[in-house]
């Protein structure tokens, strides 16, 4: 927001990509990728990804993730709306253990 504010509005893990309005026909977005969780990520240019999604079709299951993804954006602003904040807690924690690979937030050191 022009103040700096924001708001979460998705969680993505290895099943996903971010910004999506590159193959939906868009040029940029407004919003922000943060990474919260240690692991591995793979960069590829905008005109890259576009090239790709025009010749390979089977890229078009990319438009299946975006319709979950808007779902969970949806889950996610009803929850910030009438969820208690413990509850918004529950559902960001178990959001993002849906996302690791293993079954802990934070890894403990010995």
């Amino acid at each position: 927001m022009e103040n700096g504010s924001s708001a979460e509005i998705a969680v993505v893990g290895y099943e996903g990509i971010v910004g999506i309005s590159l193959f939906m026909g868009g040029e940029s977005t407004p919003s922000r990728a943060v990474v919260q969780s240690a692991g591995r990520g793979f960069r590829l240019k905008a005109p890259a990804i576009k090239e790709e999604f025009k010749r390979i079709p089977v890229l078009h299951l990319l438009l299946r993730y975006t319709q979950a993804l808007i779902t969970q954006m949806a889950q996610t602003a009803v929850c910030n709306r009438h969820h208690s904040l413990d509850q918004q807690l529950c559902r960001w924690l178990l959001l993002s253990l849906d996302r690791l690979k293993g079954n802990e937030l934070v890894r403990r050191r010995s």
